[in-house]
């Protein structure tokens, strides 16, 4: 038979093991918090040129990123992973999930076809980085995120070609702690006019949280850990879609 010593001694063990699961499951999930702001249209059409757009989201809970897969792998399902699944109007709280940990990534891609009769230049860059709750200017979650195009392929007759982004204009670099206006992805990328070959594309592009940005003391020495990033929220208010003749 259990003493009343013994018997308080395993509710306070009972206690330790739950607050201890508990901060264990904090940590591992609460990166980053949803934002009741983070709302509204994601893409920003900026010109007069005629183009149509479609935007994907590789779908993916282990948040490894898409790898070399191509939209063609387009989910046919709900539920279903591994794939790219077309969003129609995307929305900004649709586009950094408040489950990603630092080592993950976010795999996007955007098709688009020029619908003119004129040969343009296409520019993407992203607009409106908000971080919030952070202790300090220096400690912003933004700066651990890295975004870059991790692929490029015309698409004609409804094929994509080889990868062509070794050639392209493109920019790999994580967000600054100041407020840029703009961050750019790509810039003067050809799409011919419409009907001809090489009007239309698809480019691949992923945001990667660094394990390796750290947050920083007062006298802006790395601590070794993200913990400084934890509970605050980032939001991508923006995506400029430009066409330029």
């Amino acid at each position: 038979m259990k003493t009343k010593t013994q018997k308080q001694l395993i509710v306070v063990s009972i206690v330790s093991f739950v607050v201890t699961v508990f901060l264990l499951t904090s940590s591992i999930f609460a990166w980053i918090s949803i934002s009741k702001k983070a709302n509204g249209s994601f893409i920003v059409n900026t010109t007069d040129i005629s183009s149509d757009s479609e935007f994907y989201l590789y779908k993916d809970s282990a948040f490894a990123g898409s790898g070399t897969k191509l939209i063609s792998d387009e989910c046919t399902a709900p539920g279903e992973e591994q794939c790219f699944q077309k969003i129609i109007n995307p929305q900004v709280s649709q586009i950094i999930s408040p489950d990603i940990k630092p080592s993950d990534r976010m795999s996007f891609a955007l098709k688009i076809v020029n619908l003119s009769s004129v040969n343009t230049t296409l520019r993407l860059s992203f607009g409106g980085i908000v971080s919030t709750g952070f202790n300090e200017e220096y400690n912003k979650i933004q700066r651990a995120f890295l975004y870059e195009i991790t692929g490029i392929r015309y698409l004609n007759s409804g094929i994509e070609g080889n990868d062509i982004k070794a050639s392209a204009d493109t920019t790999s670099m994580h967000f600054h702690n100041n407020e840029l206006s703009r961050y750019i992805l790509l810039e003067d990328f050809e799409l011919k006019k419409n009907g001809n070959e090489n009007d239309r594309a698809v480019i691949y592009f992923d945001l990667y949280y660094d394990e390796n940005i750290y947050g920083m003391d007062e006298l802006l020495v790395s601590t070794g850990n993200s913990n400084a990033f934890m509970n605050q929220t980032f939001i991508i208010e923006k995506f400029y879609i430009e066409l330029a003749r």
